[in-house]
């Protein structure tokens, strides 16, 4: 019932700089989708996990996208994609697809490799830790 006393937070957002940098040393489409992802919600890399699926990502007017973030816990809300965002998460998907992947509403949003022969295994924490601390360092 009481807020953490704590300030969990304190990092400045990414400049715009900076996120173009990012995108200059980032080849693969999921690698560049959470770049999109993360910029465009502010959301940190732990709302990414196992039970992050297809069924808390909505399309909304404008080309722009809606997700929710944090479901079923205290800190549950809605944050939002811009449309350059939604547009690489649905190129992102899209190549899932082509790749053979049947997407639905459990599907993760971001899958942790390509080896369609083995079970889809969602991206998680560390993973995308390991990812943007490599990006961020070649960037």
């Amino acid at each position: 019932m009481y807020p953490p006393k704590k300030k969990s937070a304190g990092f400045k957002p990414w400049t715009t700089e900076q996120i173009q940098k990012m995108f200059s040393v980032t080849t693969s489409k999921r690698n560049r989708t959470l770049i999109h992802f993360l910029s465009s919600t502010g959301a940190r890399v732990g709302v990414i996990d196992g039970n992050f699926t297809m069924k808390y990502l909505e399309d909304i007017s404008e080309g722009c996208k809606a997700v929710l973030l944090y479901s079923d816990e205290n800190e549950e809300y809605w944050a939002f994609l811009t449309p350059e965002a939604s547009a690489s998460l649905d190129e992102y998907h899209e190549e899932r697809r082509n790749k053979g992947e049947v997407i639905d509403s459990d599907s993760p949003i971001f899958r942790r490799d390509y080896s369609i022969r083995k079970k889809v295994i969602p991206m998680q924490r560390s993973g995308i830790i390991s990812i943007m601390y490599r990006v961020i360092n070649n960037a």
